[in-house]
């Protein structure tokens, strides 16, 4: 659903902008509002990490699995003892959210196909049926 969409989210911005220089800073605020909400100290020290997550198509896949990938990545490094003698640096997830508020996702944004929420559900109702 285009409610549950980055996509929606960051074109209704853009859309806002009358010049292109507008737009791609109304962007930047939207993508900045729902990650860093401003600078490290804020996100890591203030409190405002994670602030304002949303669990929408787009921000799932292009932030927040790579979070956990490296999260997890680095939590089995330390099961395996592949740390080393020193301790890993901790995971900078502030930097990748913020790389994320700058990146242009409208090209990429806009490429995410919104399906019928119906036929959605008839599909994993009928996977679910079938795999019994």
């Amino acid at each position: 659903r285009k409610e549950f969409s980055v996509s929606s989210w960051l074109n209704a911005a853009r859309s806002l902008g009358t010049t292109e220089e507008e737009k791609k800073l109304y962007e930047w605020n939207a993508s900045a509002l729902i990650t860093v909400w401003g600078d490290s100290i804020a996100a890591n020290q203030g409190g405002l990490h994670d602030y304002s997550h949303r669990e929408w198509s787009g921000i799932l896949k292009d932030l927040y699995y790579q979070r956990w990938k490296t999260f997890f990545e680095q939590k089995q490094r330390e099961l395996d003892g592949k740390l080393g003698e020193s301790a890993e640096e901790p995971i900078n997830f502030y930097g990748m959210e913020k790389a994320w508020a700058e990146k242009n996702k409208t090209a990429d944004s806009s490429d995410h196909k919104l399906q019928n929420v119906i036929e959605t559900a008839k599909s994993v109702y009928r996977t679910a049926i079938e795999a019994k």
